[in-house]
């Protein structure tokens, strides 16, 4: 049986990983935070061991792991939303924690490393190097999660270990409460608001949640280290066109509020965005469309009111 350590386990994607590693064979150590209110979420599944650290205790955590394992999946990260987003003290921790992550997964003979990449790394690469004042604070993140990255990659080669960082563009799904741009959207057209949006011309990608567990997967067991994969669904068109999709799914006769804020971030390119090495070296492909992903995640939404 193949064996698998998950940080993050209790996270939006990393409890969608676990399910979709023990469905396919894995045995799982999901590491979650101390007395963490998402421990439901894996609890009861066969082929799962739970144990809780803390992120600043990985370092020590191989004294109380008896196993060794085949893969490290670390997707643990603090302060991935709100104000902790430009908390410097908290981002930069997280690269230590990273790189402690690493450690673990040397010690318990990991042989495959696979890191929790962003996208928005692509999008702190544009926008830091401009002749200009660095006004979005939110890029503390984003610096964090490169040198995360560059960190990690180094010493990859160091402990001669197999290293990926697969960046991850837009998920959503059922299972997700906070306020990104899906949910935002989805809750405000069911209760009957406009949602307030900018021009929207900006180019989007977006990939369903069971897709997006299943790409990591893939890439355990078929990437070739240190090529760079995006998880997307390979769709990247703008954004505009998704947001009218996906009204067209929840509440056909509302409107969208386009050209209501202006947008000051980053214009992708095709380029940045499209995933041909991880569909070319893994044959990965998604499962779930953007219109049948809308709707489950709608329906599920519809079930909290």
């Amino acid at each position: 049986m193949k064996k698998a350590i998950v940080t993050g386990a209790t996270g939006f994607v990393g409890h969608h990983l676990v399910k979709d590693l023990v469905n396919n064979g894995y045995k799982v150590l999901a590491m979650i935070r101390p007395d963490s209110k998402n421990i439901v979420k894996l609890q009861n599944i066969a082929n799962v061991e739970i144990v809780e650290y803390d992120l600043s205790a990985l370092k020590d955590a191989s004294r109380k792991i008896n196993d060794n394992y085949d893969v490290f999946f670390h997707l643990g990260w603090e302060g991935v939303s709100g104000e902790k987003q430009s908390n410097y003290d908290i981002q930069i921790s997280n690269i230590k924690f990273s790189l402690d992550a690493m450690d673990l997964a040397y010690q318990t003979k990991c042989t495959r490393f696979i890191g929790a990449g962003s996208i928005q790394e692509k999008e702190c690469l544009i926008e830091m190097p401009k002749e200009q004042e660095a006004k979005n604070q939110g890029n503390a993140y984003k610096t964090a999660k490169l040198a995360a990255h560059f960190f990690c990659k180094l010493k990859a080669s160091k402990l001669n270990m197999e290293f990926f960082w697969p960046l991850l563009t837009n998920t959503y799904g059922i299972g997700e409460l906070s306020n990104r741009l899906v949910n935002n959207v989805i809750r405000q057209l069911i209760n009957g608001h406009e949602p307030a949006l900018t021009k929207a011309d900006q180019l989007y990608d977006f990939i369903y949640i069971t897709d997006v567990a299943r790409a990591y997967r893939y890439i355990a067991e078929k990437g070739k280290s240190y090529n760079q994969y995006v998880i997307g669904s390979g769709r990247v068109i703008p954004l505009k066109d998704y947001l009218v999709e996906l009204k067209d799914i929840v509440k056909p006769d509302a409107t969208l509020g386009f050209g209501r804020h202006i947008y000051s971030g980053v214009y992708m390119s095709i380029e940045d965005l499209k995933n041909e090495n991880l569909s070319k070296d893994t044959g990965f492909k998604i499962e779930v469309p953007f219109n049948e992903g809308i709707r489950l995640t709608a329906e599920w939404h519809r079930r909290l009111k």
